[in-house]
């Protein structure tokens, strides 16, 4: 007895094969397409800013901001201080004072003796203010954050 294997010589039709052909590349052009936008994505840019800071001789700090990314009212600005180790010393509000002596954003709970004022004459004690900020460490930093453009803003 002979077993005989037939051949069959017809394989997937023409249609079908282009139409599977074609699917195959338009599911694979989506899956590139989106793995490629996910690399294009931007979050929001973070703010940035350039400080200097200088330490007078009894121990105050003072920072001077030369430009910030972004242009906020004081009220958004917080601050911390970190020693070498990474450790936050104290953090709080910013009370800042214009180079010409203005006070901005400060208002009497930070020490401002000239209730507000924002008279160039007017006397403020930076010292108190930065003392005034809550801390979590107890420490004290005399901080005190000058506007060089001097329009009220980081």
């Amino acid at each position: 007895m002979e077993h005989r294997i037939e051949r069959d010589e017809e394989g997937v039709s023409p249609v079908i094969a282009v139409i599977l052909m074609v699917a195959i590349t338009v599911v694979l052009a989506a899956v590139l397409y989106v793995w490629a936008a996910s690399f294009l994505e931007q979050g929001e840019a973070s703010p940035f800013g350039q400080f200097k800071s200088t330490v007078s001789s009894n121990g105050e700090y003072y920072v001077t901001v030369i430009t910030v990314s972004t242009t906020h009212d004081l009220e958004a600005f917080n601050y911390f201080l970190k020693d070498a180790s990474g450790s936050t010393n104290e953090f709080g509000e910013i009370a800042m004072q214009n180079l010409s002596g203005n006070v901005v954003g400060v208002d009497a709970s930070y020490g401002d003796k000239c209730g507000g004022s924002d008279e160039p004459a007017c006397e403020t004690d930076m010292s108190t203010r930065a003392d005034a900020v809550e801390n979590d460490s107890g420490s004290n930093y005399a901080v005190a954050f000058y506007d060089n453009d001097r329009d009220g803003k980081l």
